[in-house]
């Protein structure tokens, strides 16, 4: 299923994804509120405060006039302490291929570590949308759909 489960457990290695929330469609936009628990390979400092697995409660909203998605992210660990947001535009080429632009912010409010917290989460982000953009374009290539 396109977008559904199989980007999160096969193509992201994610130990559950469970869409808590939808409302609206495709067509025009559609809210979601997506749970997910994955698995952390975190350096030492950060692996102490978060353990071997994320819990993360993404909301969503898809704007289909403009193409974009607009998301926050909460880690049920550390709700207070750190915020993830972001929005992910796509536009058509003219060669029937799609950019995707992802922009992201994290702001980490714990002392001493915030920093090296907020690159761990942007390096993990970008490692998983470029996991997720490899499992789409094969998904799409596997049915047929690529040109």
């Amino acid at each position: 299923m396109f977008g559904g489960h199989g980007v999160y457990l096969d193509g992201l290695g994610f130990v559950s994804a469970d869409v808590e929330f939808k409302a609206g469609d495709t067509s025009a936009s559609f809210e979601r509120r997506l749970r997910t628990v994955s698995k952390i390979n975190a350096p030492g400092p950060i692996k102490s405060l978060l353990g071997d697995t994320v819990t993360t409660v993404e909301d969503g909203v898809f704007d289909a006039v403009t193409r974009t998605w607009t998301f926050t992210v909460r880690d049920q660990r550390m709700k207070d302490k750190l915020a993830i947001s972001g929005k992910v535009t796509t536009t058509p080429r003219d060669d029937g291929k799609i950019d995707q632009r992802v922009e992201m912010k994290v702001k980490s409010k714990v002392p001493l570590i915030g920093g090296q917290i907020e690159r761990f989460a942007m390096r993990e982000s970008t490692r998983s949308w470029a996991k997720s953009a490899e499992f789409m374009n094969q998904w799409v290539a596997d049915r047929g759909f690529a040109g």
